[in-house]
């Protein structure tokens, strides 16, 4: 024999399913949250921390870098540069960067041509090298 619902307890019926369904889809969000509180934030608080701490790194190793350059190759470099421009006071900055890298002979990494002309150019605005006489 077959039932017949009328009504109400269709509407009841529906009600409570979609009363069931709502605190299953809340039980979801919480536990998610949960998770994403317990596992996600610590991670991304390790992130931010890590990100701070880089920031001073990059310049202290920035720092250490142009030191060791100074003491180093530019040092090496300055003193071959006054030499040549003093010898030939007619060089250009890429004539006197072509001479250094000639004449390198230190065990000190030789540095490109670019680097070599910009530091020249930059001791010449200095005042450390005297400007190129013009013939």
């Amino acid at each position: 024999m077959e039932r017949i619902y009328d009504d109400s307890e269709k509407s009841e019926e529906t009600s409570s399913l979609l009363y069931f369904v709502n605190e299953a889809v809340l039980l979801g969000f919480l536990w998610a949250k949960a998770e994403d509180e317990k596992n996600v934030k610590p991670n991304a608080l390790a992130a931010l921390e890590a990100r701070k701490k880089s920031k001073s790194g990059g310049r202290e190793s920035g720092k250490a870098r142009r030191k060791k350059a100074d003491e180093g190759w530019i040092a090496i470099a300055k003193k071959m540069a006054i030499a040549i421009r003093a010898k030939n006071p007619f060089l250009s900055q890429d004539r006197v960067a072509e001479e250094i890298s000639f004449a390198w002979a230190s065990e000190i990494r030789q540095r490109g041509h670019e680097s070599l002309k910009r530091l020249v150019g930059q001791m010449e605005k200095s005042g450390e090298l005297p400007k190129r006489q013009c013939l």
